[in-house]
């Protein structure tokens, strides 16, 4: 065989080689992106825990839309431009969870400084301060809300059922919730 036979053969080899190789990554890669599902709905059915998939979003869109809002500037700081302190997240949750349970893994998870306090004669929690904005911080009408597939629930987090597919908007409204339009801040699946 002539020299430049065998390096043209070489060649095609090699090239075969990498293609296999690629072809092997990205097959590893779909089969990746779909195990950590499946390991946790095994040992969700060997343990006997029922879980539902729910995502949260955390924002301050109204704010990032005129921070001349705030009663102290300083906190200005704590507002990311887009207004999205954590995007959209997909989270496992047992059944009977609530929205509140989320929001905590979540800012625990992502390190996000939230407080939160408990009222006895309700009992329930309600939210005091995300990413050090506070209720308060843009008028008296300031505060954080909540809503589910874009729709504000009549009771607080804490009392809110998780339920298979729901998306958690937990928001800073600026107006008692007037300045939120949860149609631009629903995923493309959600309608109203």
């Amino acid at each position: 065989m002539s020299t430049s036979l065998e390096n043209k053969v070489k060649s095609k080899k090699k090239r075969n080689i990498v293609i296999g190789i690629i072809i092997i990554a990205v097959v590893l890669l779909v089969v990746l992106q779909f195990k950590f599902d499946a390991i946790n709905a095994v040992r969700d059915t060997l343990s006997g825990k029922e879980t539902v998939k729910a995502t949260l979003e955390i924002s301050c869109k109204p704010l990032s839309d005129d921070v001349t809002k705030l009663k102290d500037k300083s906190k200005a700081e704590y507002i990311p431009d887009n207004g999205v302190i954590l995007e959209q997240t997909e989270y496992r949750m047992e059944k009977g969870d609530t929205a509140f349970d989320m929001l905590k893994k979540a800012t625990t998870d992502e390190g996000i400084q939230a407080e939160y306090s408990y009222t006895q004669a309700y009992d329930a929690y309600f939210i005091e301060g995300i990413s050090n904005l506070y209720n308060g911080d843009a008028g008296g009408m300031s505060g954080w809300l909540y809503y589910v597939n874009g729709k504000s629930p009549e009771y607080g987090i804490s009392g809110y059922e998780l339920r298979d597919g729901d998306n958690i908007l937990v928001i800073f409204s600026c107006d008692g919730g007037e300045d939120v339009d949860v149609r631009d801040l629903l995923p493309d699946d959600i309608s109203l």
